[in-house]
């Protein structure tokens, strides 16, 4: 009679209590989790509550994490399955299947107890479910698009969207390289549209993702558009045009297999295609936003429909031909005005939107505190508490430069809102004058607080009454609080004219 089969087998009684439990796993020489100890030879039999893929060792074999428990236990135990291929692993579908292990070997791993098995280990398992699929994709390590930020390592479940042809790959990596576009139909800020490809994904949804070394990585399967996959250890990198995704393989582990494709059906994938599904309702058969709305022109609400094409807002650069205000960089203020409201309660972000507002409050409180420290990787601030790490990169001695921050509360007649200028650039149209900060001159940043006193004391005096006309744009920022969740609010792109400040 086999393990599982025999616990508590011709007793005529069921197991009801701890205690009976206890009785019959020792009546079948089965050993209970909370007394296994170190350098033991043991037969156990647990349930599996967390299950990790299967990884490469760094001899010839392979390895199956798990965490086991059974009713006696506290806290979950650590099994390492080890096996010559991939093929001879144990059928472990996922977290709930009961296993039956005779002859594992119990060590010790950062000071607890852990179980091994040897290549002679019998096993026999018991699925929690009969359906083939199992929820080795669903990792510790599982993140969506929205989460992944810079220098991070994610795994993540994407469907591609656009495949380009490989290519030689640079001096730094060797061998080929190839670009696709990449989406979990989640938004993440730090992405930017692209308008080269017609994907019908709209905003910070689409993500270049670029493969280094696709020739060498272990059974990696040809990227097909439409397809879906799961991706190990993807990291988030910075570009001219934002957040991008690189994969390369395993530097300690090149074995490991990164790179798994997915099929439709499989039940991880039911929360991606669920966001796929609001999206496209939201968007509409034509790919257009239509909205109903209602605009304020000095003067009563009217009701109108509009068809908003999702334009992306580039990333600001520092070039001085981009400083040059030109004709396409002012025609946004012929376009029809939105109320705040409908751009706060909509889907789409990155967007530009005409506003009408009035300034009624700025923040922080004085033009002098709106001069900050940030890293020049990231654009974290500087942390007096961390002087010598950037939260954000987690860089060492970060360099850091001078930059303007400041917040704007704008009312119009359906609700309010807080939009951020989010650098000097931006700062400099509301003032009229070029503001130039800079880490190593400190007369230069305080010519630029003298410039920007005239800000605070417009909005303080004028700020409530008269209407101004901004280009702005919803996006998601870190909350306040420890959890750092990610909040909506409108960025400032531009404003029709500068703030009549007396200098």
């Amino acid at each position: 009679m086999d393990g599982i089969s025999a616990l508590g087998a011709g007793t005529g009684t069921a197991i009801h209590t701890l205690s009976d439990y206890r009785h019959h796993l020792k009546r079948n020489m089965i050993q209970a989790l909370d007394t296994i100890q170190a350098n033991q030879i043991t037969t156990l039999l647990f349930v599996v509550s967390k299950l990790d893929p299967i990884q490469k060792t760094l001899g010839t074999d392979y390895v199956l994490p798990l965490w086991a428990i059974d009713p006696t236990a506290s806290n979950p135990i650590r099994v390492s399955i080890y096996r010559r291929s991939v093929e001879s692993m144990p059928d472990v579908r996922g977290p709930g299947d009961i296993v039956y292990f005779e002859g594992a070997k119990t060590g010790l791993k950062d000071g607890k107890c852990c179980v091994y098995n040897n290549f002679s280990t019998r096993w026999q398992i018991t699925p929690i479910a009969k359906q083939k699929s199992t929820s080795r994709f669903n990792t510790a390590y599982l993140k969506q698009i929205s989460n992944v930020s810079f220098d991070k390592f994610s795994d993540l479940l994407l469907e591609v969207l656009h495949v380009l042809p490989r290519e030689q790959e640079s001096p730094t990596y060797g061998g080929m390289m190839q670009r696709c576009l990449v989406t979990d139909y989640s938004e993440n800020p730090l992405l930017t549209n692209t308008d080269i490809m017609d994907t019908r994904v709209v905003g910070s949804r689409a993500a270049w993702l670029t493969v280094h070394q696709i020739d060498k990585l272990n059974k990696m399967p040809t990227l097909v558009a439409g397809q879906k996959y799961w991706m190990r250890n993807v990291r988030g990198a910075s570009s001219t045009r934002g957040l991008h995704l690189v994969l390369a393989p395993h530097t300690r582990f090149p074995r490991t297999i990164m790179v798994v494709e997915v099929e439709d059906s499989h039940p991880d994938l039911a929360p991606m295609m669920e966001r796929r599904k609001r999206m496209l309702d939201s968007v509409g058969e034509g790919g257009q936003n239509t909205i109903a709305m209602e605009c304020d022109v000095d003067g009563p609400m009217v009701s109108a429909h509009v068809a908003i094409e999702p334009v992306a807002i580039e990333p600001i650069s520092k070039s001085p031909e981009h400083s040059k205000r030109t004709d396409k960089h002012v025609a946004w203020t012929s376009a029809l005005v939105m109320p705040i409201s409908t751009i706060c309660s909509g889907y789409q972000l990155t967007t530009r939107f005409h506003v009408r507002a009035k300034i009624s409050k700025i923040f922080p409180p004085t033009a002098d505190q709106s001069i900050v420290s940030v890293c020049t990787s990231c654009s974290t601030r500087y942390d007096s508490d961390h002087p010598n790490v950037c939260l954000g990169c987690q860089r060492p001695d970060p360099l850091y430069r001078e930059e303007c921050q400041f917040m704007l509360e704008l009312t119009d007649a359906s609700a309010k809102c807080l939009a951020m200028s989010p650098n000097a650039e931006t700062a400099s149209k509301l003032a009229g004058h070029k503001l130039q900060t800079s880490v190593d001159s400190a007369s230069v940043s305080s010519s630029a607080v003298h410039a920007l006193r005239g800000v605070w004391a417009w909005v303080h005096a004028r700020g409530e009454v008269e209407w101004i006309n901004l280009l702005v744009a919803p996006v998601l920022v870190p909350g306040p609080g420890p959890t750092g969740t990610l909040v909506r609010c409108l960025i400032v792109a531009d404003i029709a004219h500068p703030l009549p400040i007396l200098t």
